[in-house]
């Protein structure tokens, strides 16, 4: 006689009661986790493309099309340039595109969901105030609305950076909050003279 799953695990009981056995509980299978849909394919693929496009054209100093992947409320945060918000962002990109000098650009690891993505990008110049040559190494992390960038933060060791830019002077005192600032402040002042001068409104 065939005897149900329910009636095994019945005997099964009453036999641990009975004779004092400790049964070998397995493993309850794991539910699989619901698979994406095409639109959720598609999204995701959408983000990376963007990432792609993005320093692409970053690579060929074509900052218009860079400008292209980013949301008007777009909001960029590094270590130089921290809380830039809509044209600022767009700006910046602008100005480090024409400045670039003796310059190149690598990018992988390129990750992207519904909301977010990241990637590691490489960039080697020369710095315009010193003329030394600089490879930063950069860990960038995105949030997507609308099918475009709408927030990006980029990681990098900016005491090395320094000591890369600014050679000795980077190297004694990078680690000075004062000397971290003025850098800033140096920076933030020639954004704001390049949007003036470019009619950034």
């Amino acid at each position: 006689m065939d005897l149900t799953i329910g009636c095994l695990r019945a005997i099964a009981v009453k036999a641990e009661k009975t004779y004092n056995l400790t049964l070998i509980q397995l493993p309850k299978k794991k539910a699989l986790p619901t698979e994406l849909s095409l639109h959720q394919r598609n999204i995701m693929n959408q983000h990376e493309q963007l990432i792609e496009k993005f320093y692409s054209a970053f690579n060929q100093k074509d900052w218009k099309s860079m400008q292209s992947c980013y949301h008007d409320e777009i909001v960029f945060s590094d270590p130089v340039f921290t809380h830039l918000k809509g044209k600022e962002a767009k700006a910046m990109w602008h100005m480090l595109a024409v400045a670039a000098k003796d310059f190149s650009l690598i990018f992988s690891d390129m990750k992207a969901d519904g909301t977010t993505g990241s990637c590691h990008w490489e960039a080697q110049y020369s710095f315009s105030r010193t003329g030394r040559k600089v490879l930063n190494k950069i860990d960038a992390k995105f949030e997507f609305k609308d099918g475009l960038i709408i927030k990006h933060t980029d990681y990098f060791d900016f005491w090395k950076w320094m000591q890369m830019a600014l050679g000795t002077m980077g190297l004694l005192l990078g680690w000075s909050a004062f000397m971290r600032n003025k850098i800033k402040e140096n920076a933030m002042a020639g954004l704001k003279k390049f949007m003036t001068e470019n009619g950034y409104r």
